[in-house]
C-alpha cells in the first residue's frame, strides 16, 4: 500500500487550524466586527451588527472535515489514481 504524503501532512495542519478557529470563535467574531466598524464606518457598523460566532464555527468545522478527508484520501487512494 502506497501512501500519498502531501495530503497526509496537510490534513493534520488543517485539523489543528480548525480546532483553533472553533476554540477562539468568539474573539475572532468580535475582532472581525471591530475591523468592519473601523474600515467601513457607518456601513461597517451594519455589517458588524450581523456578526455572530456561528460564522467562524462553520469555517472551523469545515477545516476539520477537509483535514480528515485529506488524510483519508492520502492513505486510501493510490498516487496513480489522483
Amino acid at each position: 500500500m502506497e501512501i500519498f504524503w502531501p495530503p497526509v501532512i496537510i490534513g493534520p495542519v488543517a485539523i489543528i487550524i480548525g480546532i483553533l478557529i472553533v476554540k477562539f470563535r468568539k474573539s475572532l467574531a468580535s475582532g472581525t466586527a471591530e475591523a468592519q466598524r473601523a474600515m467601513f464606518g457607518r456601513f461597517g457598523e451594519f455589517v458588524a451588527s450581523q456578526s455572530r460566532p456561528s460564522g467562524p464555527l462553520i469555517a472551523g468545522l469545515g477545516f476539520i472535515v477537509i483535514g480528515v478527508a485529506a488524510i483519508l484520501m492520502g492513505l486510501f487512494i493510490p498516487p496513480g489514481e489522483w
